[in-house]
């Protein structure tokens, strides 16, 4: 069985000692939109970056059209 992408970064999180709730904090938005971002329901660059940097990869490897949806 295959991990889907928000699993493979929630496992990254706890890998890392580190949330959701602590990215939001740091970008001043809700852990719930950095949900959003890691479900693919929103695409904002500036989240996905920060999901990135969180568990030490880059946008591109999660997100692999370039880390806002785009060709």
């Amino acid at each position: 069985m295959s991990l889907t992408l928000d699993q493979k970064i929630r496992i990254e999180l706890i890998k890392k000692k580190t949330s959701a709730a602590e990215i939001g904090r740091r970008l001043g938005i809700t852990r719930n939109a950095i949900w959003l971002t890691i479900h693919g329901k929103t695409k904002k660059l500036r989240n996905r970056k920060a999901i990135a940097e969180a568990i030490g990869m880059a946008v591109e490897e999660l997100w692999p059209s370039n880390g806002n949806g785009h060709k």
